[in-house]
């Protein structure tokens, strides 16, 4: 049984579960009604059904680039112990479960929204001639996942809108930057299209070539996240912008600086390169 589970879990990516809850439930908390248990209870269910049709069909449409990548050899797909077939019927069954029990029409336009837009990201993502197209693609569906947490909590509102921005620009960097940078050795020997070779970066034999340009679109987006984040305590009336800014904007610098001292050789490993 403990091996079925894990299986499971790794077929679902179980170890993310956490970050689409987190999307979800910002909605909400940004909604006009606010949360109750029951409602919480519901989004987290809705939020886990999404997350198993949106991870598996990614690994459905990318099993031929998985089967050639190192990191991906545990996955039950690579390993052939879950057959597509049996996958598909998984991911598809989530997103009707994601679709009806929710109790709103808003709420479902919002979820059929986040649906088709993942489901574009994992037909012409690393495909698509201009990857942050496509980048930016994921980040409008995982942001319509805060719409429907919003929309099935009363309804959305301008703190909703902030934080889906939020949530963009957060999958713009971690699609197209720290994935894709790590990514760099796989992608380049497979002919895909990412952000990160895009702008230069290229495997080589003792690692990974950083550009210039990959360097400042990801502190770019770092920035416009804060940015965005503390716009959205602004509008919902949160905590002393004063003091979220000191807490922010100095995490946010920390880690720049971290980045930039592990990569200043202009070579990484793919894990740095990716961060």
């Amino acid at each position: 049984m403990r091996s079925g589970l894990g299986t499971a879990a790794r077929l679902v990516r179980g170890s993310v579960l956490g970050v689409t809850w987190a999307f979800a439930l910002l909605g909400v908390a940004s909604a006009h009604d606010g949360a109750s248990w029951p409602t919480v209870a519901r989004v987290l269910v809705v939020a886990t059904a999404f997350h198993v049709a949106v991870y598996v069909w990614n690994d459905l449409l990318d099993l031929p680039l998985d089967r050639t990548e190192p990191r991906r050899a545990t996955s039950p797909l690579v390993l052939g112990t879950v057959s597509p077939r049996a996958a598909l019927a998984v991911s598809s069954g989530a997103a009707v479960v994601a679709l009806v029990l929710l109790t709103s029409l808003e709420a479902v336009l919002a979820m059929a929204a986040g649906l088709a837009l993942l489901a574009a990201y994992d037909v012409w993502g690393k495909r698509c001639a201009f990857p942050p197209l496509t980048d930016a693609v994921q980040g409008l569906g995982w942001a319509a996942l805060v719409w429907a947490g919003a929309a099935s909590a009363g309804g959305a509102t301008v703190l909703t809108a902030w934080l889906g921005a939020a949530v963009v620009a957060q999958i713009l960097l971690v699609n197209g930057v720290v994935g894709a940078g790590r990514d760099v050795p796989n992608d380049q020997r497979h002919g895909a299209r990412t952000t990160a070779l895009l702008l230069g970066a290229r495997a080589e034999e003792d690692g990974v070539r950083l550009t210039t340009a990959l360097r400042v679109y990801g502190v770019a987006l770092h920035v416009l996240t804060v940015a965005l984040v503390l716009g959205a305590l602004a509008a919902g009336g949160g905590a002393s912008p004063g003091r979220v800014a000191l807490v922010l904007g100095g995490g946010a610098l920390a880690g720049v600086a971290l980045v930039g001292a592990l990569t200043a050789a202009g070579r990484a490993r793919a894990w740095t390169a990716g961060l």
